[in-house]
């Protein structure tokens, strides 16, 4: 259970993690994901989840990045506006403290570029609607998983009998890429490797 925190460093962490991501993506031209990537490896990440005041409030949005990027980066100007990016990371920091969940478990089921995607409509809702969105998908395991370990059949088991690569089964598994919208070829091969129908995998 990561400790949630309360709403004054909450503030500030988010408005300090959606400036990192535009500093990311801006600045140091760092895909979303990618960034993340290197967030989630860093002791700021913690920091974040756990809202301690020196990583929080500490240190600027740019130090903070830096010791991320493990590099010397110079002040930035950055737009008044918020921008997509800026809503990125606000909005990761909100949902994580509000769900108090690790930020790996919240890019396990929507990660940087798909919300990214969804800045339209969601931006303009109520904070409460992106939080809803993420419990469904945290509390929503995928019809997939469930056959597959009912079979008692690995990733790497099912990907070897059906052919389908195992990385496409992890994203289908994660609700990354949804299942319904795979090929005609590649939904019956995994419900005859299942030894069900494709009907019941999409469901």
């Amino acid at each position: 259970m990561i400790d949630a925190y309360n709403d004054y460093y909450l503030s500030i962490a988010s408005k300090s993690l959606g400036r990192m991501f535009e500093i990311a993506y801006y600045h140091e031209h760092l895909d979303l994901n990618d960034f993340f990537a290197k967030f989630l490896e860093s002791h700021i990440c913690r920091g974040f989840e756990v809202g301690d005041p020196v990583i929080v409030a500490g240190k600027s949005s740019t130090e903070l990045i830096a010791i991320i990027l493990n590099q010397e980066l110079k002040p930035y100007e950055l737009n008044e506006l918020v921008s997509p990016e800026y809503w990125v990371g606000y909005t990761l920091a909100i949902v994580q403290n509000k769900l108090n969940v690790s930020f790996k478990e919240l890019v396990d089921k929507i990660d940087c570029n798909e919300l990214l995607n969804l800045y339209f409509p969601y931006h303009e809702m109520d904070e409460s609607n992106i939080i809803e969105l993420y419990k469904e998908r945290l509390n929503k395991q995928s019809t997939l998983k469930v056959i597959r370990e009912q079979r008692n059949l690995s990733q790497n088991e099912l990907a070897v009998l059906s052919g389908v690569p195992v990385r496409s089964i992890r994203a289908y598994e994660q609700q990354k890429v949804e299942l319904s919208k795979a090929s005609g070829e590649v939904l019956y091969a995994l419900s005859r490797t299942l030894g069900c129908s494709i009907e019941k995998l999409i469901l």
